[in-house]
């Protein structure tokens, strides 16, 4: 099982004081929904597809892995995070190293910048892009949010499979590192 560090023992904290009251922005049944999907993140391990050549099904694999990824960080946000505030601006992965490693794939950055909707998040694709930003969950958001629309493909202009699995797969380690720290932090913050 690979639920998050420190759940095992923030489940037998919570069995052995349930008097104890929980700060009351904390919702224990989407907290429980995070572990599961951190869970599913964890475990994931890629598609099983019929009919499809080796390279197509591992960069749709790591593609949807980027989706779990995502999805458990947003879950614990929705759990614990301050109400009011954005995920991005919160809890946003700043880090210029791996930044500059996925600008060089600047043909998958023009793509979910075209594809993307949401005007703000459009921006921050482009702050992202010329190296006015080091967010790296901007990028992650967006990939999210272009999968779940159906409009996210591998098939992006002039780029091999390799490089969107290689992009995707350092995304979703990224914010599944982003993720880890954040439920270590607010475990050691509430139970210590």
């Amino acid at each position: 099982m690979k639920y998050p560090q420190g759940w095992k023992k923030f489940c037998n904290w919570r069995k052995k004081n349930p008097d104890i009251s929980l700060p009351s922005h904390l919702n224990l049944s989407e907290l429980n929904r995070f572990a599961a999907r951190f869970r599913l993140a964890q475990s994931y391990e890629g598609m099983i597809l019929t009919d499809y050549p080796e390279s197509t099904v591992n960069a749709y694999s790591s593609l949807f892995g980027v989706f779990l990824a995502y999805s458990a960080l947003e879950q614990l946000y929705k759990a614990v995070g301050k109400p009011g505030d954005s995920i991005i601006t919160e809890w946003g992965i700043i880090d210029k190293e791996n930044a500059d490693k996925l600008r060089r794939s600047s043909q998958i950055l023009t793509f979910l910048h075209d594809k993307v909707s949401n005007n703000q998040l459009r921006k921050r694709i482009d702050e992202f892009r010329v190296g006015n930003d080091d967010n790296i969950l901007v990028i992650a958001q967006a990939l999210r949010h272009l999968i779940a629309h159906g409009i996210m493909t591998i098939y992006v202009k002039n780029v091999f499979a390799k490089t969107s699995i290689n992009f995707c797969n350092l995304v979703k380690k990224i914010v599944l590192d982003k993720t880890q720290n954040c439920f270590t932090e607010y475990i050691k913050n509430s139970i210590a």
